[in-house]
């Protein structure tokens, strides 16, 4: 008996197909686990850098009170400085010339006298007299040790001449007196219980005695002096009082 197969040979399957639909939909699956991982780690970082952010704004504001108050101390404070300069300035120009004067008053040796005062920009000129030099000397020295006087500078000395007949101080020595070969003088004298004036005569010798005589004779009628100016630099507010200084004051 003849057997006919309709049905043909046998179809084999293929599985290769559903091997790429499994790892199509595997590969689908696993890039939306990253998709959602990579989603979840970017919003997580975004609510910490939110919640950051809202504490710095917080800091911030705190700041910003802090600084506004730090601003109105610092305004408080240059507005209580600028009375304190205002009344340092005061006082200074109440005290300070006071002080100055007082201490140029106990700087003043015997055999000194002050003519004139003048404060300027480059200084205090004092212009004054003396006897001599070394009285001249220790006026400056004594200067030197005042609290207020940062430089004392003797700028100029010259020689003058105080005339006993008139009083006047002047550059050249009184010639009033003195006569071409002849010197007049008055001398007391004591006649009836009262005092008349003597005239005298006297000759001027030659030679080198002749500037001995006139030497004696001014210095008869007139008194050398000398006549001196200082600068000093003075500073109102006081500079370190060195200890044992003349010239300290009390109570300072």
């Amino acid at each position: 008996m003849i057997k006919i197969n309709l049905l043909g040979t046998g179809v084999q399957s293929h599985t290769s197909g559903k091997i790429w639909i499994i790892g199509y939909v595997a590969s689908l699956v696993l890039l939306c686990g990253v998709f959602f991982w990579i989603h979840s780690d970017v919003t997580q970082r975004a609510n910490i850098l939110k919640s950051q952010s809202e504490e710095l704004q917080l800091s911030l504001d705190a700041l910003k009170v802090k600084t506004k108050e730090v601003n109105e101390l610092k305004v408080k404070r240059d507005l209580l400085n600028d009375k304190l300069a205002i009344i340092a300035r005061l006082r200074k120009s109440k005290m300070g010339p006071v002080r100055v004067m007082d201490d140029i008053n106990r700087a003043l040796p015997e055999g000194v006298w002050l003519r004139e005062i003048d404060e300027k920009a480059d200084g205090m000129h004092i212009k004054g007299r003396a006897l001599g030099d070394q009285e001249i000397v220790v006026f400056l020295e004594n200067l030197k040790r005042s609290r207020y006087f940062r430089t004392v500078d003797l700028i100029e000395t010259k020689q003058m001449y105080y005339a006993k007949s008139s009083g006047q101080v002047q550059a050249a020595p009184d010639s009033q007196r003195l006569r071409s070969g002849n010197r007049v003088t008055k001398e007391p004298s004591m006649k009836g219980g009262g005092r008349t004036a003597t005239r005298g005569k006297w000759s001027v010798v030659g030679g080198g005695g002749e500037s001995r005589s006139r030497d004696k004779i001014v210095d008869e009628f007139n008194i050398k002096i000398k006549e001196f100016v200082v600068n000093a630099r003075v500073d109102y507010a006081g500079k370190m009082q060195q200890p044992g200084s003349e010239t300290s004051h009390e109570g300072e």
